[in-house]
């Protein structure tokens, strides 16, 4: 009986020791090599699907733009994209759960985005002297902060995953108009103010350390449209400007 009672509180201890275990083996299982936070940096190029283009309307005066002249100079495109480099540092948090990974990264990002349109147009209006026009507009941004949650796949010390979430970026414009009537019409516009807009992507990443990996990745940021109209007694300016960016980043991540 004695031997009995001995055989019974061993399993019961054994069963007990095993059932506290279990969830914290469970729990280690789930959360894999790549749960943690990190931080890291990144750097690559970007390239724009950034516009400076306008639309032209008669002004509030007497005298005004012929609205065929408008047509004609908003409708002439000489768009100039510039590629950039892109640099800056990020932070974030993952949580491995089988196969899966679930987390959310933050990141600030330089980057060197400028867009610029110039125009000129000689009207065709039988008028002498024949008058040209002329419309410059730039836009530009050089930095951008997002915020994004991320859902991946993990086999091995691999893993890919997709990601978008909010961003923000401080947007330039500047447009000039210009004419060689006499006495000459002109028109400046300047705005500069921080947009929010979104940022999404693809990625990959391989773990060559237990806190060491290194990441690669695509991301599409879409700010929106920047700047509003102005007038004068000759032209209203009506900016249609819109500022987009590929970005192709590698980046090296330290998990604590």
């Amino acid at each position: 009986m004695t031997h009995d009672f001995l055989r019974l509180g061993a399993a019961v201890a054994s069963f007990a020791a095993m059932a506290v275990a279990a969830p914290a083996m469970a729990q280690d299982q789930a959360a894999g090599p790549w749960t943690g936070f990190y931080v890291g940096g990144v750097a690559g190029g970007a390239w724009g699907d950034t516009r400076a283009r306008a639309s032209l309307t008669s002004g509030n005066g007497a005298i005004v733009i012929n609205p065929q002249d408008a047509a004609a100079l908003a409708a002439t495109s000489n768009d100039k994209t510039k590629t950039g480099f892109v640099g800056g540092i990020e932070g974030g948090y993952n949580y491995q759960m089988g196969d899966w990974l679930f987390g959310v990264e933050g990141d600030w990002t330089f980057m060197d985005l400028k867009n610029s349109n110039d125009k000129t147009l000689v009207s065709p209006l039988l008028i002498n002297p024949q008058i040209t026009y002329s419309l410059r507009q730039n836009i530009k941004t050089d930095w951008m902060v997002s915020i994004r949650p991320r859902v991946g796949y993990v086999w091995g010390q691999w893993m890919g995953y997709a990601t978008a979430g909010i961003a923000f970026s401080e947007l330039k414009y500047d447009a000039t108009f210009s004419d060689n009537r006499s006495p000459t019409d002109t028109l400046t516009a300047s705005s500069s103010s921080t947009k929010t807009g979104w940022a999404g992507g693809l990625g990959g990443a391989y773990a060559f350390t237990p806190n060491l990996s290194l990441k690669g990745e695509w991301l599409f940021a879409d700010f929106g449209k920047v700047g509003s109209a102005v007038t004068n007694n000759f032209v209203t300016i009506t900016p249609d400007d819109a500022v987009k960016a590929n970005m192709f980043r590698l980046g090296l991540d330290y998990k604590f």
